[in-house]
């Protein structure tokens, strides 16, 4: 079974929030290259470049000075601010340990704080801007895409809300409006922010070689010592490696993605699917710890269960299992994805797979959401649903072709 769609991309305060780490980072002494990683056997033009030649500041340097960021500002938003910017610098902060942390308290206190910003800034165009950041990172896309229109009625110019629109309209499967929104941003002003997004879009609609031309270009072009965009950048390219079936290289640019940023948990749990228990346990359980990402947890269960480790097993899969269920009772839209794929998998209940799969769906109809309805009716044994999830899903025209004759079966069957 295919691992869950990381929310990351679609979250993307992310793309807001790195110039904020980025100015702790300036020029570093203490940036360090460390020595270059055996790369696995693949061809040498694809693989990601051996860390001395992008000297940046170590990573857990990076998070220890973002994590003292984040308790000063707790205390700063505390004093009078009327126009919200020590909130949307906390929020941006917030934003950026949750994506390279793992820490999804981190997503709900920002959101928290995003909720009230134009009710307090009505005037300010970056409120709505925050608002739909965080909105979209809860799958609430038409809020979402309302603010960024109200950002825009207060000069906020297209390019600047662009990449927000375009992580919403792909995160709703709308990935060519989403390529063109994304194009504008980088027309307006290319940086490896911009361009790693427009690579990932141009690898969702399996046009490879432009997406690595746009990884290319966005590495080429920066000249920072801040870890965490290059990670993101690595981690975006092991994505594209990995739908298109070469873990190999997937795997290359996860590890240089934690070469960056340790802590990265989304990179861990990519990579720990893809690796043999041993390697996958040492990947994973340092960030247990740091972490309350359920995915992770659920990761190791597997690799444990395979080892034959069945009561370590068992435990992590309660772990995540509980963890999943805290989520989606306080965000069910934005956990649902992940939580039916745990269920399917992992968590072996297809019924409550399948009731998840369907509110995912309700929220975003993309081929990969009707792929997981599918599989899900399957697995609970539902025929009816199953051709109901099929005929629905094969009106999309991205949809696969194993999608298309998994759900013609289906519907013949019935």
């Amino acid at each position: 079974m295919r691992a869950p769609q990381s929310r990351l991309l679609f979250w993307s305060p992310l793309v807001a929030c790195v110039a904020l780490v980025l100015a702790c980072h300036k020029a570093d002494p203490g940036a360090s290259s460390g020595p270059e990683k055996t790369a696995p056997a693949a061809p040498p033009e694809h693989l990601p470049p051996p860390k001395s030649s992008h000297r940046t500041t170590d990573g857990g340097i990076t998070l220890g000075n973002l994590n003292g960021q984040i308790t000063v500002m707790e205390r700063l938003v505390l004093a009078k601010d009327p126009q919200g910017l020590r909130r949307r610098q906390l929020i941006d902060l917030l934003a950026a340990r949750a994506e390279f942390a793992g820490h999804i308290a981190d997503l709900e206190r920002a959101a928290e704080l995003a909720e009230q910003l134009p009710n307090d800034a009505p005037t300010v165009a970056e409120s709505y801007l925050a608002r739909a950041a965080m909105r979209s990172a809860l799958h609430r896309f038409d809020e979402a895409l309302a603010d960024l229109d109200e950002a825009e009625r207060w000069g906020l110019p297209a390019f600047k809300t662009g990449s927000k629109r375009a992580s919403i309209l792909n995160a709703r499967g709308q990935v060519e409006d989403a390529l063109q929104a994304q194009l504008g941003v980088v027309a307006a002003g290319p940086d490896i922010h911009s361009l790693t997004t427009l690579g990932a879009l141009l690898g969702e609609l399996d046009r490879r070689d432009e997406a690595l031309g746009a990884f290319r270009d966005a590495l080429m072009g920066y000249e920072d010592t801040a870890p965490f965009p290059l990670a993101w950048l690595f981690f975006q390219q092991g994505k594209l490696w990995e739908r298109e079936g070469n873990p190999a290289l997937a795997m290359a640019h996860y590890k240089a993605a934690l070469e960056r940023a340790p802590s990265y948990a989304h990179a861990a749990a990519h990579l720990g699917r893809l690796s043999p228990p041993d390697r996958a346990r040492a990947v994973i359980e340092p960030l247990l710890t740091t972490s309350d990402d359920p995915e992770l947890d659920a990761v190791l269960a597997d690799k444990l269960r395979e080892s034959g480790d069945t009561a370590g097993a068992d435990a992590h899969r309660a772990r995540a299992a509980a963890r999943y269920d805290e989520l989606v009772a306080r965000m069910p839209a934005a956990f649902a994805d992940h939580a039916a794929q745990f269920w399917l998998d992992t968590g072996k209940d297809a019924r409550k797979a399948l009731d998840l799969a369907r509110l995912n769906l309700a929220v975003r109809q993309t081929p990969k959401a009707y792929e997981l309805a599918l599989l899900a009716a399957i697995a609970a044994g539902d025929r009816n649903a199953a051709c109901e999830i099929g005929t629905e899903g094969m009106k999309l025209a991205r949809a696969s072709s194993m999608f298309r004759g998994i759900a013609a079966g289906k519907c013949d069957a019935r």
